[in-house]
C-alpha cells in the first residue's frame, strides 16, 4: 500500500517531467524497490504474490514509457515493456559506459533470497540462526528440518527449500551426471553437496549469488 501511494504521487514526474528516460527508470529502483523488497528475502512469497510484484513494477514502467496495457493493445506484453525499457536505456547511455538493464523485482527477490541462504550457510555451526534455519545437523542438511508431528494436508512451501531449488536450477547444467529434477527430501546427496559447495565458495561466488 505504501509503495502504491509513492507510485501514484510520482505520476506527474513519470508523465510530464522532461528528463531522460534513463533517469526515470532508475528512480523506481532507488525509491520503490528498496522499500518494497526490504526484509522479505527470508519470506516465502506465493506465485500469486510474485505476480502482483511484477504487475506493480510494470505499472510504473508503462507510465514512464507511455505504454498502454494489454487490455487496450495486445502487442504491449510484459516482455515488450522490459524490452523497450532496456532499449531506451541503451540508447541514452554514453558510448564509453556499459548500459544497465532493468531487472524484474521478482528476480531481485529470488537473487536476494539465494544470497541470504548462502550467508546463513556460511555462519558458524553454533550460530542460532543457522541452527534454526537448517535444522539440528547443518552439515548434513541444506534444507530445513521437518518435525515429526505435522498438520494434516500438503506441507507448506519453505523459503529455504525453494532457495536451494533455485540455486540448483542455476548450476545443474554444470552437473549433467546428477539427476536434474530437484530433490526436496535430501535423498540425492550429490545434488545437495553441489549446492553446498556453491554456497561455501564465498571467495569467488557464482554470478547469481553476487548480483
Amino acid at each position: 500500500m505504501i509503495c502504491m501511494t509513492i507510485l501514484k504521487k510520482l505520476d506527474i514526474f513519470w508523465r510530464h517531467c522532461e528528463v531522460k528516460i534513463l533517469f526515470k527508470i532508475t528512480v523506481p529502483d532507488a525509491v520503490i524497490r528498496s522499500k518494497l523488497l526490504y526484509g522479505i528475502d527470508s519470506a516465502q512469497l506465493t506465485p500469486s504474490n510474485q505476480r502482483r510484484i511484477e504487475t506493480f513494477q510494470l505499472k510504473g514502467l508503462r507510465k514512464i514509457l507511455k505504454m498502454t496495457t494489454t487490455y487496450v493493445e495486445r502487442n504491449t506484453s510484459n516482455a515488450e515493456v522490459f524490452r523497450k525499457a532496456n532499449e531506451a536505456i541503451k540508447q541514452e547511455t554514453p558510448e564509453n559506459k556499459i548500459p544497465t538493464t532493468v531487472k524484474p523485482f521478482v528476480t531481485c527477490y529470488l537473487n536476494s533470497r539465494m544470497k541470504r541462504l548462502a550467508r546463513i550457510h556460511n555462519m558458524p555451526k553454533e550460530h542460532p540462526v543457522r541452527h534454526i534455519t537448517t535444522g539440528p545437523n547443518p552439515d548434513n542438511n541444506c534444507v530445513p528440518w521437518n518435525p515429526p508431528n505435522r498438520r494434516v494436508g500438503r506441507p507448506r512451501f519453505k523459503w529455504v527449500t525453494e532457495a536451494v531449488g533455485d540455486i540448483w536450477a542455476n548450476i545443474r547444467h554444470e552437473h549433467p551426471s546428477i539427476p536434474q529434477a530437484f530433490d526436496r527430501k535430501v535423498e540425492n546427496k550429490r545434488q545437495h553437496e553441489a549446492v553446498k559447495d556453491v554456497m561455501k565458495n564465498a571467495s569467488s561466488p557464482a554470478p547469481f549469488l553476487s548480483r
